[in-house]
Parts: C-alpha cells; sequence; structure tokens
C-alpha cells in the first residue's frame, strides 16, 4: 500500500502551495471576518468591498489552477486526479483557515455527476468548474441529526416545487444553487433549488459567532429547469459516497488546521525567551509540542489513507469517520496547550480539581500570567455540512467540530 501523491497530484500540490504560503496566509485568515446580521431577510451587515474583492480573488485562483475540478473524471472535464489530491488541497485550505463555498461545492458536483440528466448537469458542471457558480448543502434541520439522515422534504407531485427548513447551512450568502437533501417517501431526495427567488427565505445565524451559518427556509421554491436528481436507489447511495468523501475533506482540512496552529506555536516558543534562552529549549514545553505534531501526522497518515481507499474503489466509510474523529477531538489538546507557561525553578500547586480528579493541572493564562498562544471558541459550532466554514479566531486558530457530529454509516 503506497499512499504518496501521484506526479499529477504533487503538481496541484505545488500549485495550491504557491496560492495558500506563509506570506499570504495570514491575510486569507482575515478574510472571513463578516459583520452580524450579513443577508438577514435581505439587510444586515456584509463584507467589504475589498474584502470581496479579496475572496472573490482567491476563488477563481482556484478555478485557475484545476481545485474545483480535481476529482471529476477525465470524460467529464476534469482532471481525474481523486480524493488524494483534494486531501492535500483541503489540508492547504486548513492551514490558511481559508472559508469559502469550495467543501460544498466539490460534493454537489459529485452528486451531479453521479444523479439526474447526466447530459443536462454539463452546462452547469463546466460553470462550476470555472469558478462562475457556487453551491450550498443543505441536508438538516436540526444541528444535532445525523447527515446520513436528511431531514423531511415536502415535494409537489410534478417535482417542480419543494417545501422544507434546513438550519446551519453554510455560505448562503455567496452560492448560487442550494442543493437540498431530503427524506421523502421514496427515500433520500436530492434537489437542485435557485437561491434568489421568492419562495427562497435565508436569515443568518449570528449567536454563534463569525462564521458563515444560516438559516434557509424554502416555501413551495421552485427547482431548476434539471434540478430534480431523483430520490431513493441510486440517489441514497451517491448521496452516502458523497458523504464520505465529504468527511475525508473536513479531515483533511482539519489536519491542516492543527499543523498550521503548531507551525505558529512553534515559532513564537522559539521567538519567546525566558531565562535568557527560548521557551522552546524547556522539557516543559517542547515535550508538549513534540506530542502534538506526532498526534497531527498520525491522523494525516489516517485521513490520507481513507482517501487513497476512495480512489481504489474501496469501501472508505469506516476510514473516512475515523479519521474524522481523530481529527476532531486533537482540538481539546490544542486547547489544553493553549497557554505555554513560563518555566519557573519553584513548583506550583496543582488546583483543587486537578487534586480531587487525580490528573496534573494544565496552568491557565491567568495563572501564569501568559498570553495565551492558542485560544479555543466559546462553544461548539453546529454546522450542517462536514465541509462547511469553521470559526473564525483572530489569533491562532482551532475550531472544534464535536463527535456527536460524526454519525458512523
Amino acid at each position: 500500500m503506497d499512499i504518496r501523491l501521484t506526479p499529477g497530484q504533487q503538481a496541484v500540490a505545488a500549485k495550491l502551495a504557491d496560492v495558500f504560503n506563509e506570506q499570504l496566509n495570514p491575510s486569507i485568515r482575515r478574510l472571513a471576518e463578516r459583520g452580524h446580521g450579513a443577508l438577514s431577510d435581505g439587510g444586515g451587515a456584509s463584507l467589504s468591498e475589498t474584502a470581496v474583492s479579496a475572496r472573490e480573488l482567491v476563488w477563481q485562483t482556484l478555478a485557475e489552477v484545476g481545485a474545483l475540478r480535481l476529482a471529476v473524471p477525465s470524460h467529464a472535464g476534469g482532471l481525474g486526479l481523486g480524493q488524494g489530491a483534494l486531501a492535500t488541497a483541503s489540508e492547504l485550505m486548513g492551514q490558511a483557515l481559508y472559508q469559502s463555498p469550495f467543501f460544498d461545492t466539490v460534493t454537489a458536483t459529485e452528486l451531479l455527476l453521479e444523479t439526474g440528466d447526466q447530459a443536462a448537469h454539463g452546462a452547469l458542471l463546466e460553470r462550476v468548474g470555472n469558478g462562475q457558480c457556487r453551491i450550498a448543502l443543505a441536508a438538516r434541520e436540526d444541528g444535532a441529526a445525523s447527515p446520513a439522515a436528511p431531514a423531511l422534504l415536502a415535494v409537489s407531485d410534478d417535482r417542480r416545487t419543494v417545501t422544507a427548513r434546513r438550519r446551519f447551512v453554510p455560505f448562503v450568502a455567496e452560492v448560487d444553487y442550494l442543493l437540498l437533501a431530503g427524506t421523502t417517501s421514496e427515500g433520500v431526495a436530492l434537489a437542485l433549488v435557485p437561491r434568489e427567488q421568492d419562495g427562497v427565505t435565508v436569515r443568518r445565524h449570528d449567536d454563534i459567532g463569525r462564521g458563515d451559518l444560516y438559516t434557509v427556509g424554502l416555501d413551495q421554491a421552485r427547482v431548476a429547469g434539471d434540478g430534480w436528481l431523483g430520490a431513493g436507489g441510486q440517489v441514497a447511495q451517491a448521496y452516502q459516497a458523497a458523504l464520505t468523501n465529504a468527511r475525508i475533506r473536513q479531515a483533511a482540512y482539519l489536519v491542516g488546521l492543527c499543523q498550521g496552529a503548531l507551525d505558529l506555536t512553534v515559532s513564537h516558543a522559539k521567538r519567546r525567551n525566558q531565562f535568557s534562552q527560548p521557551i522552546a529549549r524547556f522539557q516543559s514545553v517542547a515535550f508538549r509540542l513534540a506530542a502534538l505534531a506526532t498526534r497531527t501526522e498520525a491522523v494525516r497518515h489516517l485521513t490520507y489513507l481513507a482517501a487513497w481507499e476512495v480512489d481504489r474503489g474501496r469501501d472508505a466509510r469506516l476510514t473516512a469517520t475515523q479519521s474524522l474523529r481523530s481529527s476532531s477531538s486533537a482540538g481539546p489538546r490544542w486547547t489544553a496547550c493553549g497557554s505555554v507557561p513560563p518555566p519557573s525553578s519553584a513548583p506550583r500547586r496543582p488546583s483543587t480539581s486537578a487534586r480531587t480528579s487525580g490528573r496534573r493541572s494544565l496552568a491557565t493564562p491567568s495563572e501564569h500570567d501568559a498570553r495565551p498562544l492558542l485560544v479555543a471558541p466559546p462553544a461548539l459550532i453546529r454546522r450542517l455540512s462536514l465541509g462547511g466554514p469553521v470559526h473564525t479566531l483572530t489569533q491562532a486558530a482551532w475550531t472544534h467540530v464535536g463527535p456527536d457530529l460524526l454519525h458512523p454509516l
């Protein structure tokens, strides 16, 4: 078994590395900042013109290097490089905390290739590959529900209109279509719905931070001309396969996020001096960073193993879920090491809670009067899709995707 990237995948990775590099990543991270109330029933704050232009520039650059067509078969106009290439792209995006409809658009592309009228989708897929069309996946009404069992979907007899409510839909403000997944009497159904129409209402989730998550209401919303992709049978199988691929991409994104946070922490530990030497020279700091680096590398290999299995036609559902679970569980470890304490010659008395539980106390920033290196979000972000936006933090960042969002198939 050889999970190394192929020459074609390496070539694409090199192009993407030119986009997500150490010089540009800080600017890309700041592009996620958006005021409260954006696209809330037609009003509210939005991105500045500079931020909009910059985000559009990054998106078009991704389209030019073929990022939106990495796993699309060559006979369908894609590069045919498989999930391994997408995992590499996702990891680089994670290091930059890049937030966009990229992941949902890729998932929607996979579903369009496997369902509905293939000939009719050709023009739409061409627009998606060229960066001219974005799609958001809308599957759940309850943030804690399994993505493998989408919420109920009411469909008209002629299958031209749909009625539903979906929460935690990512980047609705930027997309052209909503790919609606729902459960009908026939099983799992998929429908492509234009976002800008009278039957669609949108409200942003301002209560959970700066992430671009929205509640979408559809009241007899019009389905696109060839947007009814079917229900049950092949559609259900394609949907479950797309979820497996989405889990791999999300795991790779979190691996990149871990790597980016590790790089920032190591850089700070080398610059900050205590007792006339960098704190990185002290074992208490170095051992923690070494342990985190080891865990990040282990999860990276598990994630690329899942991508390797998909590319070779194997059943990767278990490995994909394991990789996502492992990458998300790294969050508390980064939070625990969120403050690197200054070395001290006098040992500190453990806290009462630590003595009671029998576990060694991890010092808090207030105990050591040290600036936190990493900041954890105040609450778990309930998101719709496994490829949706992450919570934006202003310093080194971590987003915890809670284990309750992981549902093995």
